[in-house]
């Protein structure tokens, strides 16, 4: 009798363990309403509007919108873009401002002036944030 039981006792173990993680997985597919994909919807591929843009700096920022459950380091991120001959030349983190040194803040920026282009794949663990940052690119390249 004590066997069965015991077994008993596993199984619904076994079932409540299951029943969380799909709980947990159903969760944390809310995040996916707000895919990579949207977020570059609006964000052009190359920066060819950039032709006429006086030379100079400009600032832009985003906050991020998440969903209930999802998580980002930072929520907002303001950058200053240099645009020089119809260029990006510098892309400049004004906030967070205690991330400036991040390897991420370096890494993105650098890929954004190496193509000239806004469709740079996102940093790995930190997609909402590297999302963040190409969206205040854009918004201080849209001014």
């Amino acid at each position: 009798m004590r066997r069965l039981c015991s077994g008993r006792v596993a199984a619904l173990v076994t079932l409540a363990a299951a029943a969380l993680s799909a709980i947990i997985l159903a969760g944390c597919s809310g995040m996916l309403v707000m895919s990579p994909e949207a977020w570059t919807n609006a964000i052009p591929a190359s920066l060819a509007a950039l032709a006429g843009k006086p030379d100079g700096e400009y600032r832009g920022s985003y906050t991020i919108a998440l969903p209930a459950g999802a998580f980002a380091a930072f929520r907002h991120v303001e950058v200053d873009v240099r645009v020089a001959s119809g260029s990006i030349t510098a892309i400049e983190l004004v906030e967070p401002e205690v991330m400036r040194s991040a390897e991420f803040f370096r890494e993105l920026p650098s890929r954004i002036i190496a193509e000239q282009s806004l469709d740079v794949d996102a940093v790995s663990g930190v997609t909402f944030t590297s999302k963040a940052l190409i969206k205040a690119v854009q918004d201080a390249l849209e001014d």
